[in-house]
């Protein structure tokens, strides 16, 4: 992995997003977790523009988050796949992923109803 002149500005995470964190949720490698963990505090400071890039490797990666530069470092590919990931919509119960009509269809007794 590449050198990296970007500042860390201490642990990051997501509880919105990961609540079981980056490394247990299935979605990242150790090592990508670990560069989350590191620098996502500087990268969404950057990315926003809180805070202004210092070295040539923040200036860098604000020009790929503005799409003027194409993604080189490992760094940049984790955070843009973290992006990804994180901007999906997801549906979760304590019954599972999606929600299911699990009434049973009772259309075909309610014609002999009619009767009665």
């Amino acid at each position: 992995m590449e050198s990296m002149t970007i500042e860390s500005a201490g642990v990051f995470y997501d509880n919105e997003r990961f609540p079981i964190g980056f490394r247990r949720c299935g979605e990242f490698t150790i090592a990508e977790a670990e560069l989350l963990h590191n620098y996502g505090n500087s990268l969404i400071a950057l990315e926003s523009g809180e805070r202004a890039p210092m070295t040539r490797d923040e200036k860098h990666f604000v020009a790929v988050c503005k799409g003027e530069k194409p993604v080189e470092t490992e760094l940049e590919r984790v955070w843009f796949k973290y992006r990804t990931i994180a901007a999906r919509s997801r549906l979760v119960s304590a019954f599972g992923a999606s929600k299911v009509d699990r009434s049973p269809d009772l259309s075909e007794y309610t014609d002999d109803m009619d009767d009665i």
